[in-house]
């Protein structure tokens, strides 16, 4: 079985079943396991007692400890499997676990289904599942900024950059991608506990994601209603945010939407002033909301559909 047609396979069964729950009951998901490794690994390097030079050594080590076992484990499943099962359902179900766009939409969706029953404070809850900011005292609209916010950014990371490195790398850069996003989403803060420890994996995920946030804004704008003027904004606004990369998908998604992004934050009680993109028009409505749910699942379709294509023809 060719690479292709295992990353359309894998994509087609977590878009309809998700990571099954029977799954994570016997063997939880292969991030749960990275995230276990990065804990361990936390806890017995991260101490407060390190300078701040010493932590950011020891963050790198982390960083090449956990991507050599996930490496190392892939390798040795597939030399002394090979011959044993059809080791491409192995590959298949990387595939599976590593792509994100079901449980991404299972997300947003659970927050607009408050939104549309009024429920702001399950709203608040689902949404703060997705998001690292403060939720608790979120309105209505901040909720549906916030959801659009990582609607688009984690279409990114979660579809488009792991996608980029499997047709890059094949299999090996799909779970190296994965295993360095984990790390940032866990340690990549700027806090005082993971100022150093977590700089290796935050800057190495901003040179991950550099191409594939890029390229995610530029799909948005190709699959909008109104392409250039959705364009001139991304551009525009890109740099805007705090993130390196996180500006492109995001002011591409409130220009596609004609809405307001970005904006004031606040990160466990830290108010972060970040810059608005597309600043002339207003927070996003019910309706905007469902609007950027709707230019989601556009885009998996036509990622599903562009992979069968080369199905066919390879």
């Amino acid at each position: 079985m060719d690479n292709i047609s295992i990353l359309l396979i894998g994509m087609l069964l977590e878009i309809f079943f998700d990571w099954p729950k029977i799954f994570y009951k016997r063997i939880k998901h292969p991030v749960v396991w990275i995230g276990y490794l990065i804990n361990l690994l936390d806890s017995i390097f991260n101490k407060p007692k390190y300078s701040y030079n010493l932590k950011r050594l020891f963050g790198l080590f982390t960083l090449l400890v956990c991507l050599s076992i996930n490496l190392l484990f892939f390798y040795v499943i597939s030399y002394f499997f090979k011959d044993i099962i059809y080791i491409e359902i192995f590959y298949i179900i990387i595939v599976w676990s590593f792509i994100c766009s079901k449980s991404l939409y299972s997300h947003i969706k659970e927050v607009e289904g408050h939104i549309k029953r009024n429920n702001l404070s399950d709203a608040r809850v689902s949404l703060s599942h997705i998001v690292g900011r403060d939720t608790k005292s979120m309105r209505k609209n901040a909720i549906m900024r916030s959801s659009l916010e990582s609607l688009s950014e984690n279409t990114s990371d979660g579809i488009i950059a792991p996608i980029f490195w499997y047709f890059i790398f094949g299999l090996p850069g799909l779970i190296v991608y994965k295993t360095i996003n984990t790390l940032d989403s866990m340690i990549g803060y700027k806090s005082i506990k993971y100022l150093g420890f977590g700089f290796a994996s935050a800057k190495i995920d901003d040179f991950f994601n550099f191409f594939p946030s890029r390229l995610t804004g530029l799909i948005f704008v190709i699959l909008s209603n109104k392409p250039i003027s959705t364009l001139k904004i991304m551009i525009r606004d890109a740099s805007k945010t705090d993130s390196p990369n996180a500006g492109w998908p995001e002011a591409a998604f409130a220009g596609a939407l004609s809405i307001r992004l970005g904006g004031p934050k606040v990160y466990s009680g830290v108010k972060s002033n970040e810059q608005w993109l597309n600043n002339n028009f207003k927070d996003p409505d019910e309706k905007r909301l469902s609007d950027g749910i709707k230019l989601y699942k556009k885009l998996v379709i036509s990622i599903i559909f562009f992979l069968l294509i080369l199905t066919l023809f390879e």
